[in-house]
């Protein structure tokens, strides 16, 4: 990789997780607000606590390897082929986690909730 490509790339990675720094932000006082109910409503907070950790993950895991990924199969493959399964097994991968941690905060908002 050049140094003019790797720049590139790092620039480009930062300006999308400073476009993104809002949600992001959101997520992280919705993870200390978890964190902080965690003795009031254990399951809630649990639940709510595991599904925007795996949102905030998922985004900063899906930004880096989108930005980097190509990147690197382009310097190894001379064909398009291997960027096409990538991206189909990436899109898999994040959609079903994307699905998981959605379960998790619909579960820790409208899950039944026993006295705790």
């Amino acid at each position: 990789m050049e140094i003019d490509t790797a720049t590139s790339v790092i620039g480009s990675t930062l300006a999308t997780y400073l476009i993104a720094s809002p949600l992001y932000l959101t997520w992280l006082v919705g993870i200390v607000l978890a964190l902080r109910a965690r003795h009031q409503r254990p399951t809630v907070a649990r639940l709510a606590l595991i599904g925007l950790l795996l949102l905030f993950s998922l985004s900063l895991l899906s930004t880096f390897l989108n930005m980097w990924v190509p990147v690197w199969i382009f310097e190894q493959y001379d064909s398009t082929a291997p960027l096409a399964a990538y991206n189909i097994g990436f899109g898999l991968f994040s959609s079903l986690l994307s699905v998981i941690a959605w379960a998790f905060i619909l579960a820790a908002l409208f899950g039944r909730q026993s006295e705790e």
